[in-house]
């Protein structure tokens, strides 16, 4: 829970720092926020729930993105980390 709780502290603080230099506004990185820990169902439903229909099709897409490129890079790293543990 605490390691779970990190991650999400240190994502929103990422989120926030890259994005106020971007100029990017706050729903765009509150949304982005949501896609990336919660996935696009989610990122849709927070969408709709806050009332910015034109950004739940971004937010599906950067959940599905987190998808296709968080899941190749956990499984290098956990790959990485079996080969050391058996040394």
């Amino acid at each position: 829970f605490v390691f779970c709780g990190i991650i999400a502290v240190f994502n929103v603080g990422l989120t926030l720092v890259i994005g106020y230099f971007c100029r990017l506004n706050l729903e765009e990185m509150m949304l982005s926020c949501n896609a990336t820990l919660g996935g696009p169902a989610s990122a849709a439903a927070m969408c709709v729930s806050k009332g910015w229909s034109r950004l739940v099709l971004p937010g599906i897409l950067v959940g599905l993105w987190g998808y296709v490129i968080g899941t190749p890079i956990g499984i290098l790293i956990i790959s990485a980390l079996d080969q050391w543990a058996r040394r």
